[in-house]
């Protein structure tokens, strides 16, 4: 929904504005609203005020208890709007045919009906499903929905970061196990963020995520919790606030550039093989302009893992192979191949020693320990 939607609707239903309200959640409905590695509320807010998509219907109660300008929605959905996707995938049918709806209104325990979302549970964390260059992890500063194009990373932990004070055991039911005895801090959040956003994690999943040739990166569900993340509550305090204060650079820097771009200040059309002009080609141009903040995170992270490698190999190699896949081409820096780098995996953490010099792959030393 966007305003514009909720003034045609209360036409054509008298009271629809305010009758709606309260199945109203604020969303990202496009994967490309997201600028920068936070969203914002006043990110949200501009979207709103510029007539855009701005809430996601949420309507977790019985139809008959429904006021009837609600119902008339339902009723639409059920004769006359239909799903834009092509009718090769299925695409074409009244919305409330559709496979999700019928999945819906075949589970009366879980859901009310076909147009029932459930509801949501609030996540700090997102990151964009099918990023076309490197992964792209973000911070969420309100507690909104989203759609298929942006995966969420739900806690299982408490967090106390910004808006949110979330305890995982009121949404027991929707989560397998919980940990509720230990609790993120914003500080620990935006420290696992910058983990998030290293090259570490971007060679990781240039190796491991879904690859089509000349596609984008498929950070599929099955893949994402394989993905080996770093446990902030084991790092020495000094450390994640460093890690959080780089994560804020980050994000300065990123919002400040794409600001600029927006405004047609650093735009450039680029012909090169590879790359794109429009937003694709800006997104790409943003990344190159980051680099010297994504390597002070390297920087951190490798010298918190006692791993003395050289950063801008990691970032060149990750930068290689996300070429390769863009192009579609082959050849031994392929996803999936094994990438080496010279490491000492004789090291003290924080202390280099000379000699001993090994070279392994990169997903040895990001194993969990004891497989876990």
């Amino acid at each position: 929904f966007s305003r514009g939607k909720i003034d045609e609707w209360d036409k054509k239903a008298p009271g629809f504005k305010k009758a709606v309200e309260r199945c109203l959640a604020p969303a990202i409905t496009r994967s490309q609203y997201v600028k920068a590695f936070t969203f914002t509320k006043g990110d949200w807010g501009d979207i709103e005020r510029s007539g855009k998509n701005a809430y996601i219907f949420v309507c977790h109660e019985p139809r008959d208890s429904l006021p009837e300008q609600i119902q008339a929605y339902v009723r639409w959905g059920e004769t006359e709007c239909r799903t834009r996707i092509r009718r090769t995938r299925g695409g074409g049918e009244v919305c409330s045919e559709a496979s999700a709806c019928r999945a819906r209104a075949e589970d009366p325990k879980v859901f009310r009906g076909w147009y029932d979302l459930g509801g949501y549970i609030p996540a700090p964390i997102m990151a964009i499903y099918q990023p076309r260059y490197r992964p792209q992890f973000f911070l969420v500063g309100l507690p909104l929905v989203t759609y298929h194009a942006i995966i969420t990373l739900i806690p299982k932990v408490r967090v106390k970061a910004g808006f949110m004070d979330y305890n995982p055991e009121d949404y027991r039911e929707w989560l397998s196990s919980t940990i509720p005895d230990i609790e993120l801090s914003e500080k620990d959040i935006k420290a696992l963020l910058a983990y998030l956003n290293s090259s570490f994690i971007w060679l990781w999943l240039e190796q491991n995520a879904r690859y089509v040739p000349r596609g984008p990166l498929g950070l599929e569900v099955s893949i994402l919790r394989r993905m080996p993340l770093l446990n902030v509550k084991e790092v020495e305090d000094d450390d994640v606030e460093e890690l959080a204060r780089l994560f804020d650079e980050l994000e300065a820097k990123a919002r400040s550039l794409a600001a600029e771009a927006r405004e047609g200040k650093s735009r450039r059309a680029s012909k090169a093989e590879g790359e794109e002009e429009g937003e694709e080609g800006a997104k790409l141009e943003l990344f190159k302009a980051l680099e010297p903040h994504f390597q002070a995170i390297d920087s951190k992270i490798a010298e918190v893992l006692g791993l003395p490698i050289d950063v801008r190999e990691l970032w060149s190699s990750a930068w290689e192979m996300m070429e390769r896949r863009i192009k579609g081409a082959r050849g031994p820096a392929r996803p999936g191949a094994e990438v080496s780098i010279d490491i000492d995996i004789n090291v003290n953490r924080r202390r280099k020693k000379k000699g001993g010099g090994f070279v392994i792959p990169l997903t040895e030393w990001l194993k969990p320990k004891g497989g876990q």
